[in-house]
Protein backbone atom coordinates (compact mmCIF):
# COMPACT_ATOMS: atom_id res chain seq x y z
CA UNK A 1 0.00 0.00 0.00
CA UNK A 2 2.69 2.38 0.86
CA UNK A 3 4.21 1.73 -2.78
CA UNK A 4 0.94 2.77 -4.05
CA UNK A 5 0.88 6.32 -2.13
CA UNK A 6 4.29 6.96 -3.27
CA UNK A 7 3.85 6.55 -6.95
CA UNK A 8 1.04 8.29 -6.59
CA UNK A 9 2.37 11.42 -5.33
CA UNK A 10 4.74 11.56 -7.69
CA UNK A 11 2.17 11.70 -10.40
CA UNK A 12 0.87 14.62 -8.39
CA UNK A 13 1.28 17.93 -10.58
CA UNK A 14 2.79 20.95 -9.10
CA UNK A 15 1.61 25.05 -10.10
CA UNK A 16 3.92 27.74 -9.10
CA UNK A 17 4.10 31.52 -10.10
CA UNK A 18 4.24 34.93 -7.76
CA UNK A 19 2.36 37.21 -5.76
CA UNK A 20 3.95 41.11 -5.77
CA UNK A 21 2.93 44.19 -3.90
CA UNK A 22 4.81 47.23 -4.61
CA UNK A 23 4.23 51.21 -3.70
CA UNK A 24 0.91 53.10 -4.28
CA UNK A 25 -1.14 49.88 -3.63
CA UNK A 26 0.17 48.04 -7.05
CA UNK A 27 -0.47 44.29 -7.17
CA UNK A 28 0.48 41.71 -9.22
CA UNK A 29 0.06 38.31 -9.71
CA UNK A 30 1.46 35.33 -12.30
CA UNK A 31 0.12 31.81 -12.38
CA UNK A 32 1.67 29.46 -14.17
CA UNK A 33 0.33 26.06 -15.70
CA UNK A 34 0.94 23.01 -13.40
CA UNK A 35 3.45 20.95 -15.05
CA UNK A 36 7.15 21.00 -15.80
CA UNK A 37 7.36 24.18 -18.08
CA UNK A 38 6.39 26.67 -16.06
CA UNK A 39 3.82 28.26 -18.98
CA UNK A 40 2.00 31.46 -18.06
CA UNK A 41 -1.18 31.23 -17.58
CA UNK A 42 -2.65 34.22 -15.78
CA UNK A 43 -1.32 37.41 -15.60
CA UNK A 44 -3.20 40.11 -13.34
CA UNK A 45 -2.29 43.68 -12.21
CA UNK A 46 -4.68 45.40 -9.84
CA UNK A 47 -4.23 48.70 -8.01
CA UNK A 48 -5.75 49.56 -4.81
CA UNK A 49 -8.64 51.91 -5.39
CA UNK A 50 -8.92 50.99 -9.08
CA UNK A 51 -9.30 47.49 -9.19
CA UNK A 52 -8.22 45.09 -12.04
CA UNK A 53 -6.29 47.18 -14.84
CA UNK A 54 -5.26 44.20 -16.68
CA UNK A 55 -5.80 40.22 -17.23
CA UNK A 56 -4.03 38.29 -19.48
CA UNK A 57 -4.41 34.43 -19.89
CA UNK A 58 -2.27 31.73 -21.72
CA UNK A 59 -1.01 32.97 -25.51
CA UNK A 60 -1.59 36.03 -24.22
CA UNK A 61 1.42 36.49 -22.00
CA UNK A 62 4.88 36.28 -23.51
CA UNK A 63 7.42 35.20 -20.80
CA UNK A 64 11.60 35.30 -21.57
CA UNK A 65 13.82 33.70 -19.76
CA UNK A 66 16.82 36.11 -18.97
CA UNK A 67 20.07 36.11 -17.36
CA UNK A 68 18.92 37.17 -14.02
CA UNK A 69 15.22 36.77 -14.10
CA UNK A 70 12.47 36.48 -16.08
CA UNK A 71 10.20 38.72 -18.23
CA UNK A 72 6.02 38.18 -18.70
CA UNK A 73 4.99 40.53 -21.03
CA UNK A 74 0.77 41.15 -21.52
CA UNK A 75 -0.79 43.89 -23.74
CA UNK A 76 -4.20 45.15 -22.10
CA UNK A 77 -7.42 43.88 -23.77
CA UNK A 78 -10.46 45.71 -24.93
CA UNK A 79 -11.66 44.80 -21.63
CA UNK A 80 -9.38 46.08 -19.52
CA UNK A 81 -9.58 50.07 -18.26
CA UNK A 82 -5.93 50.49 -19.47
CA UNK A 83 -4.66 50.64 -22.94
CA UNK A 84 -0.94 49.48 -23.75
CA UNK A 85 1.20 46.90 -21.60
CA UNK A 86 2.27 46.09 -18.60
CA UNK A 87 5.58 43.93 -18.18
CA UNK A 88 6.76 42.32 -14.93
CA UNK A 89 9.94 41.25 -14.16
CA UNK A 90 10.94 38.75 -11.43
CA UNK A 91 14.75 39.03 -10.62
CA UNK A 92 15.02 34.79 -10.17
CA UNK A 93 16.02 31.92 -11.90
CA UNK A 94 14.28 28.47 -10.67
CA UNK A 95 16.82 25.79 -10.58
CA UNK A 96 19.74 28.39 -10.79
CA UNK A 97 19.01 30.64 -7.67
CA UNK A 98 18.57 28.69 -4.36
CA UNK A 99 15.38 27.55 -3.22
CA UNK A 100 13.19 30.18 -1.81
CA UNK A 101 11.98 30.08 1.93
CA UNK A 102 8.35 30.40 2.96
CA UNK A 103 7.74 34.21 2.84
CA UNK A 104 11.54 34.83 1.34
CA UNK A 105 10.71 37.45 -1.25
CA UNK A 106 12.57 38.32 -4.77
CA UNK A 107 13.22 42.10 -5.98
CA UNK A 108 11.04 42.51 -9.44
CA UNK A 109 9.75 45.55 -11.38
CA UNK A 110 6.22 46.48 -12.66
CA UNK A 111 6.62 48.64 -15.99
CA UNK A 112 3.17 49.94 -17.19
CA UNK A 113 4.16 51.01 -20.88
CA UNK A 114 0.54 52.86 -21.46
CA UNK A 115 -0.73 55.41 -24.32
CA UNK A 116 -0.98 57.70 -21.28
CA UNK A 117 2.79 57.09 -20.58
CA UNK A 118 5.53 54.84 -18.60
CA UNK A 119 5.25 54.27 -14.81
CA UNK A 120 7.42 52.02 -13.23
CA UNK A 121 7.45 50.51 -10.02
CA UNK A 122 9.73 48.32 -7.98
CA UNK A 123 7.80 44.92 -6.42
CA UNK A 124 8.97 42.33 -3.19
CA UNK A 125 7.43 39.25 -5.26
CA UNK A 126 6.78 36.12 -3.42
CA UNK A 127 6.86 32.85 -4.66
CA UNK A 128 3.21 30.88 -5.18
CA UNK A 129 3.02 27.10 -4.79
CA UNK A 130 0.30 25.04 -5.12
CA UNK A 131 -0.73 21.09 -4.98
Amino acid sequence: MLVLLVAGYGAVAFGSGWRCNGDEGYRVKLINHTGPTRKPAVFIVSQRGSGTLLTAKNEEIRKTNLEKGVRYVADAGEHDPISGRAILYVEYKEGQDRPLKFGESVDGKLILDLDSGKEEVDLACYRYLKN
